[in-house]
């Protein structure tokens, strides 16, 4: 007799997650690579981007406002204080590398991070 699980499933076991190539774990952190583009209607994601995480940005890219409003909104997303990100590389350039210190893992990350709240 077989079990109502393995029918359920079709006798396969479900598939893993896999690590979006925008994610990567760095030791006792993860690192994000964005593509930004600011000025837009309202902040949100976009999708994958040659190889980045695209993240349209209200702000405009002007004194570091956008900068600082991509902090905000990873913060916001991930249920974590502004101190544990912090922009690591592309200060001046659309494509950006943000430190995320937290302990949650990445299929809880990219859920949060792909949805808007």
């Amino acid at each position: 007799m077989r079990s109502s699980r393995s029918s359920e499933a079709g006798g396969r076991a479900p598939p893993e997650f896999a690590l979006p190539v925008w994610l990567q774990h760095a030791g006792d952190a993860w690192m994000l690579s964005l593509a930004v583009q600011p000025g837009a209607p309202r902040t949100a994601t976009a999708g994958d981007f040659d190889g980045c995480l695209k993240l349209k940005v209200h702000a405009p890219p002007i004194e570091g406002r956008a900068n600082e409003a991509i902090i905000d909104w990873a913060a916001r997303q991930l249920g974590l204080p502004r101190s544990a990100l912090a922009l690591v590389a592309g200060e001046r350039s659309r494509r950006k590398r943000l430190r995320i210190q937290c302990a949650l893992d990445a299929k809880t990350i990219v859920e949060r991070l792909q949805t808007d709240r």
